[in-house]
């Protein structure tokens, strides 16, 4: 995946840097459970943190501002600083404020200071396509197309469409396997793929053909006719004419 802009780095130097208590951040629990704070990473900013005796205002946060429905000073990026920041017993925290049109929005930015950082795996990718497809528009209709989900995560829009396959097709099992990053997005596709051949093959139609007929089946019906004739009254002479006709003409 091509390392997109760095939309962060892009932002600080169009805004100023300012300085909050720690104590007056909102935390939204949906937007810090997007990316998890790895134990291993909080350890070595706090380790940092306390050698510099301080909070690095080179890497501020990110708090929203005049968001619909989203309280001002709420973090969207930063989380592990923050987590950091009070494990280190830090007061205050270097910030900048950032405008958005909705909650949607701030989730989308989240996704791209992410990936400006790193490459997303298949299940983080998967967590955004969940989120996205869920968001509607006033008029009921998905907020983002799958295109611009996938281009969003600069992935094709194949992918999504094993995104939906999976999701929808999946038995719990596979479906947990592979959220949980056991599986690949292949192997889970894969799976599905067996199972619907294996079901398309024990529901084929059998198809019944006429048994073949025997030299015995064709004298013991020539018999048949003959007592049928000769019952109905036709001669034994007439009836062996007909037949040398029949035999002349075959």
């Amino acid at each position: 995946m091509k390392i997109i802009d760095n939309v962060i780095t892009k932002f600080q130097k169009s805004e100023k840097i300012k300085w909050i208590d720690i104590s007056q951040i909102k935390v939204d629990e949906e937007f810090k459970s997007i990316f998890p704070q790895k134990d291993a990473d909080v350890q070595k900013i706090v380790e940092s943190m306390k050698t510099t005796k301080g909070y690095d205002s080179t890497f501020p946060i990110i708090l929203t501002k005049g968001v619909p429905g989203i309280p001002d000073k709420t973090i969207v990026d930063g989380h592990t600083r923050l987590l950091s920041s009070k494990i280190a017993g830090i007061e205050k925290l270097a910030f900048l404020e950032k405008s958005f049109k909705s909650r949607a929005d701030i989730i989308a930015f989240i996704y791209r200071t992410q990936m400006a950082r790193r490459n997303l795996t298949e299940q983080e990718q998967y967590a955004y396509f969940q989120k996205m497809a869920g968001l509607k528009k006033e008029n009921g209709k998905q907020l983002k197309t799958d295109q611009q989900i996938a281009d969003e995560l600069e992935i094709s829009r194949r992918q999504i469409s094993k995104f939906k396959e999976v999701e929808k097709k999946s038995d719990p099992e596979t479906l947990e396997s592979f959220k949980a990053g056991e599986i690949s997005l292949n192997a889970a596709y894969q799976k599905i793929k067996s199972k619907e051949s294996e079901t398309k093959k024990t529901q084929a139609p059998t198809v019944s053909r006429p048994a073949k007929k025997t030299y015995m089946d064709g004298y013991t019906d020539g018999i048949k006719y003959a007592i049928k004739e000769l019952s109905n009254g036709k001669s034994a002479e007439t009836l062996l004419t007909e037949l040398a006709r029949e035999a002349s003409h075959e």
